[in-house]
């Protein structure tokens, strides 16, 4: 069922002038595996801002610079 109270967190990393920007728009974590349209609920990416950010550290390390965006049902 919806929960109104639940919210969405957006997390912004790195550059302002980025060569690459990694996206997880639909992040969830074990723990709330669901995100909501409207007033419907589905699965999410379970696990992808994780993926994102392990990505974003290596483009960082490699001098790459890298924007990194997750919008994320609760904080990872």
């Amino acid at each position: 069922m919806f929960d109104s109270r639940r919210k969405d967190y957006l997390y912004v990393a790195g550059s302002t002038n980025p060569e690459v920007i990694i996206g997880a728009p639909h992040s969830t974590n074990k723990r709330y595996p669901i995100i909501c349209n409207n007033t419907v609920e589905r699965l999410g990416d379970i696990g992808t801002g994780e993926l994102a950010e392990d990505i974003y550290l290596l483009c960082s390390e490699l001098g790459i610079q890298t924007k990194l965006i997750i919008k994320n049902r609760e904080l990872i």
